[in-house]
């Protein structure tokens, strides 16, 4: 069966469910045997679409599927700007669209990174850039640096992949710094209630979240990792979004400084988990000292 999905207009992160309606099942198998992918209604993308997208790609050729691109060669379009310097089409479409492509200064793009390479990737690429941006020294993100990390560590605990994709981007205007993390694995919601009994997916997303909740699929999986993802984002009035088969959570700070998760059940399925940290540059604190990292 082929099928021939047209990407959304405004390809955020708002957008996921729309978008892996047309190429997941509710069985979590693909719906088609060949995508393609027409991205003529396109006008904007940000780094969450782009991770999103990529994400995606990458399930469907691991789930033996043969996906195409089609239209993509208007490069005034601003989304295919921004993908062509991201390196999408050189990896995609095994070439740059325009001889002048080139990351942004405003862009941490990465392929996929393996689960061994990942902790040298967060010290060596992304640490320096994250200082630069939020002009702030070493030590002061040691907690975030801890946070990735502890990202990275649950696509090798709660997926049945070792590779994830890492992608960060700095937008001046609204002095926001995404990151987005993503797997294409098993997802959170499935390997917690293994675990834990029947739930809907939105609340195991809140249940691993929780001091000590450990699916224990790893022996030295102590449980301490999301909750203190959410806790550091939260000390830094961040904001954590995950998206994890039908389930999509926001974990924000409310006016008193507490916790509140916002769950919703989306539409499509996200074949893994994709998680969102973004920070407002104006309110980030930082650690005033380093803490060593974690080992969990």
């Amino acid at each position: 069966m082929t099928m021939i999905v047209y990407l959304p207009q405004n390809f955020q992160i708002s957008a996921i469910s729309k978008f892996t309606s047309q190429i997941v099942g509710s069985n979590g198998r693909p719906l088609a045997d060949i995508v393609t992918l027409d991205f003529s209604k396109l006008s904007f993308i940000d780094g969450g679409g782009y991770t999103v997208l990529s994400n995606s790609i990458e399930w469907l050729i691991n789930e033996n599927v043969e996906v195409r691109l089609r239209n993509f060669d208007n490069v005034k379009n601003l989304a295919i700007q921004y993908l062509d310097d991201c390196g999408f089409f050189k990896t995609y479409a095994n070439r740059f669209l325009r001889h002048d492509a080139k990351v942004r200064d405003t862009t941490l793009p990465c392929s996929f990174v393996t689960h061994e390479r990942s902790f040298g990737w967060v010290q060596n690429q992304l640490s320096p850039w994250l200082e630069r941006i939020f002009d702030v020294d070493h030590a002061a993100l040691g907690s975030v640096r801890t946070c990735v990390k502890e990202v990275l560590n649950n696509t090798a605990d709660h997926s049945n992949v070792s590779t994830g994709f890492v992608h960060a981007q700095f937008y001046p205007n609204l002095h926001l710094v995404k990151i987005t993390l993503s797997d294409f694995g098993d997802g959170i919601p499935r390997t917690i209630t293994r675990t834990f009994g029947s739930m809907p997916d939105a609340q195991a997303i809140i249940h691993a979240t929780k001091e000590g909740v450990t699916s224990k699929s790893r022996p030295n999986n102590m449980g301490a990792g999301l909750s203190y993802l959410v806790d550091t984002m939260i000390a830094n009035r961040g904001i954590t979004r995950f998206h994890s088969r039908y389930g999509n959570v926001t974990c924000l700070r409310d006016n008193q400084g507490r916790k509140r998760f916002h769950q919703r059940h989306g539409t499509g399925m996200y074949p893994g988990t994709l998680v969102e940290l973004e920070f407002d540059t104006r309110l980030f604190i930082g650690d005033e000292v380093e803490r060593g990292d974690l080992e969990w």
